[in-house]
């Protein structure tokens, strides 16, 4: 296709990419550097200590929320979005991609550059507030990606499904896989973390948990201290911190499977994918885009929403299994991984929607 100049708008709450946990600016970050590998020019505005082989434009010196910036402000961000939006019209670019969350569609009639909005969560009546679906259907006609089908809501004008893609060839395929069980995520009671320890005790299985626990927001704060903190225990339930990506490689390579006991419609699971790209099984409930990553008995098993008893006996059912059939789901986890999220397929979603928002403009 014809090179582009493209203006990618990360957030600020997180480095891109980020250190530890973040998957936005992950994902961000994963798509601008094959971009640039393409032979795009692009431009990301990100926070200063981003790393990227893209043109770095920061307002910012790091995380909003390692200064203790709440998530309510959106002050910073509205200063990156005008500078972004200042800078492509300058600079003359072909397109902009944001991906923050709605901050750049006020913008949509008042720049002449064609926009790509790309949200990267729950978009549901149900979760987000009112004013934020007025926000939405006031600029409903703008240019739309969805990370899966399940996240389309509020008929928006969407161009396209462009599922997320991650780094399938740095993840390490272990065969064989291990002895306990994993939860990968943010300590936060929509996440699952305390169903993965109920679980992993009803079987009496090893569960090592790794991720961020936002020490500023109390409700994460307390449910850590609640419901996991009581229960860690050495070769029982064991919580590692925040880890980088050498860490978590290991760590879910090494696993017998995932647990992702979710209780809210995540748009698209990172660490599922990542599980699968390591040859490890995902027991999950069938919540938001979870029916699209896991394919029942092929890369895990799907599980009703809240029900506990149920992902106990689907993670029976995997013990159970024979090994040579459950190193061949291993494999089968691999294999799908490989071909339908990696880097390189997101990047042609997004090169291909990038055609139909120019097309539409011109």
């Amino acid at each position: 296709m014809e090179k582009l100049k493209i203006v990618m708008i990360s957030t600020l709450w997180e480095r891109t990419p980020p250190v530890y946990y973040g998957g936005t600016e992950r994902v961000v970050s994963y798509l601008t550097e094959e971009l640039v590998k393409r032979g795009h020019q692009v431009t990301l505005f990100a926070t200063k200590d981003s790393a990227t082989k893209a043109r770095l434009f920061a307002t910012y010196p790091r995380a909003l929320y390692r200064d203790k910036v709440p998530w309510s402000s959106y002050y910073d961000n509205l200063v990156l979005y005008s500078r972004a939006m200042e800078y492509a019209i300058k600079q003359k670019v072909d397109i902009i991609h944001s991906h923050g969350p709605y901050y750049s569609l006020p913008f949509v009639p008042l720049v002449p550059i064609p926009m790509l909005h790309t949200l990267h969560g729950n978009i549901s009546r149900k979760v987000i507030s009112a004013d934020k679906v007025r926000m939405l259907l006031a600029f409903k006609e703008a240019n739309f990606v969805s990370i899966s089908n399940s996240q389309r809501k509020l008929g928006l004008n969407y161009v396209k499904t462009v599922y997320n893609g991650i780094p399938v060839s740095r993840f390490t395929f272990n065969p064989k896989g291990g002895n306990y069980l994993v939860w990968l995520g943010r300590f936060t009671p929509v996440k699952g973390a305390k169903e993965a320890v109920e679980i992993a005790k009803a079987v009496k299985m090893p569960l090592m948990m790794a991720g961020k626990v936002d020490w500023a927001v109390e409700r994460d704060r307390d449910y850590f201290q609640n419901f996991i903190k009581p229960h860690l225990k050495k070769k029982e339930v064991e919580y590692i911190g925040e880890i980088k990506h050498a860490q978590k490689n290991k760590l879910m390579g090494s696993a017998f499977c995932l647990l992702n006991p979710i209780s809210w419609d995540e748009p698209f699971g990172l660490v599922p994918v990542e599980a699968n790209a390591c040859g490890t099984p995902v027991i999950a409930f069938t919540k938001g885009s979870m029916s699209e990553l896991i394919k029942r008995g092929l890369n895990g098993f799907l599980v009703k929403p809240g029900d506990t008893k149920g992902m106990i006996n689907a993670l029976k059912k995997l013990l159970q299994m024979p090994k040579d059939k459950y190193y061949s789901m291993r494999r089968a986890c691999r294999e799908h991984a490989e071909k339908n999220f990696s880097i390189e397929k997101m990047a042609d979603g997004y090169e291909t929607a990038y055609q139909e928002v120019l097309r539409r403009h011109r």
